[in-house]
């Protein structure tokens, strides 16, 4: 990676996110510094989740840090806590910053299930 390489911190590692690192490799190719940060390490297709029930199987899990590798792209296991937009800096949850030029926010939407939806 080039030390003049534009720093990119992509937040969520689901379809938006794994999408948007796959096409911005593709697209700026070594111009890119791309960190992934997400709080699980793996990735599975909610979509493929609804045959389940059925008896016909559960969505194949695929790993993140594979993933971003494949990308060449560093991958950090944890939540942004804040973000200081003026500074490009995010804070985790877990600790620590990362500095950003560019910020990908892609962290979806929460995961309902029959205890947490209000009747």
């Amino acid at each position: 990676m080039s030390r003049c390489a534009h720093r990119v911190l992509i937040a969520g590692a689901g379809v938006a996110g794994l999408e948007g690192l796959a096409a911005l490799r593709s697209l700026a190719g070594e111009r890119v510094d791309i960190t992934l940060v997400a709080p699980t390490a793996t990735f599975a297709l909610r979509a493929d989740a609804v045959t389940a029930p059925f008896g016909l199987g559960t969505p194949v899990e695929h790993d993140v840090a594979t993933i971003a590798a494949d990308h060449d792209a560093r991958f950090v296991e944890d939540e942004l806590s804040m973000i200081y937009r003026e500074v490009g800096t995010a804070t985790l949850r877990g600790g620590g910053a990362l500095s950003y030029e560019s910020l990908l926010v892609a962290v979806g939407a929460p995961v309902c299930d029959a205890s947490t939806r209000r009747r």
